[in-house]
């Protein structure tokens, strides 16, 4: 089991398939544990973005070395022997240990990469300034009996200040707000100020999302937010964490992982219907 503490420089993948319990596995446990011990098939087109992106603008040096487009002559149309070139290409960056994304995707996430670095609330609160970035760290939680895991996007040990970047659709208040929980934003805030703040023995209790929009075509604006989780958002995800890990602990004791709830219950309105129109009468 892992110590705790901070792992600098620890890989993507070895992190993600690593023991301890995560911000998306509470997520799905919270869903059912069924769903937990059984997953959906990840976004893999997403991952490999976002594994992408992260590097493109917190590590530019290594991004360079790591990531690499085909060049005009491996595309299709290109003329003959095309595969055979984009074969080579293929083999050739394997033996350097890179990884060949789409040229769009570069293009965008330089584009994210220029958006998010010239935003002035990032640069004025030295959100990706002074520290470090990428850092795994695991906590045993002995309230729960159970190690937890967290991997921080940027820490300012200085500002004592969080920073986790966000590829999003939509960075305005009113959309982001309903993804941001949708995804259990809220989870991940609370978690992650909790453990840093155990780890460090320092109170952490700033949080800030970087919602960074994708652009769809060349050129096109990109628009970023900061957004600071606020109190009533972290203390919501402590309660979602405290239960998701309460309902793990209980199932790896018993070695049950139950699904959804059996009975028939009753379906109405949604919430907000019946905020906007209690007296609604159809004829």
């Amino acid at each position: 089991m892992k110590e705790n503490g901070f792992y600098r420089n620890l890989p993507e993948n070895e992190y993600h398939a690593s023991e301890g319990v995560s911000k998306s596995d509470m997520q799905q446990i919270l869903r059912s544990p069924a769903h937990w011990i059984s997953p959906d098939p990840p976004d893999t087109e997403a991952m490999e973005f976002g594994s992408a992106m992260h590097p493109g603008i917190l590590e530019p040096d290594r991004f360079k070395k790591e990531f690499v487009v085909y060049p005009a002559d491996c595309l299709r149309g290109s003329g003959k022997g095309q595969e055979g070139r984009k074969d080579a290409f293929d083999a050739q960056a394997v033996a350097n240990g890179q990884t060949v994304i789409k040229p769009d995707w570069m293009e965008q996430i330089t584009a994210m990469k220029d958006a998010v670095l010239r935003n002035p609330d990032v640069k004025e609160l030295q959100l990706l300034e002074g520290g470090e970035n990428e850092l795994s760290a695991y906590y045993y939680d002995t309230d729960f009996e159970v190690l937890t895991r967290i991997r921080i996007d940027y820490l300012n040990p200085n500002t004592h200040r969080l920073a986790d970047i966000k590829s999003t659709t939509d960075a305005r208040e009113h959309k982001f707000t309903g993804i941001a929980y949708d995804k259990g934003y809220q989870i991940q805030a609370a978690h992650y100020l909790y453990t840093t703040t155990r780890l460090t023995n320092v109170t952490h209790d700033e949080f800030y999302f970087i919602a960074v929009e994708r652009p769809k075509i060349k050129g096109q604006y990109v628009g970023v937010m900061v957004y600071r989780a606020d109190q009533e958002m972290i203390t919501n995800g402590l309660l979602q964490r405290s239960r998701a890990l309460t309902i793990f602990k209980e199932c790896v004791k018993a070695d049950q992982w139950p699904g959804y709830p059996t009975g028939v219950r009753p379906l109405g309105l949604p919430g907000w219907v019946r905020r906007k129109e209690p007296n609604m009468i159809i004829d």
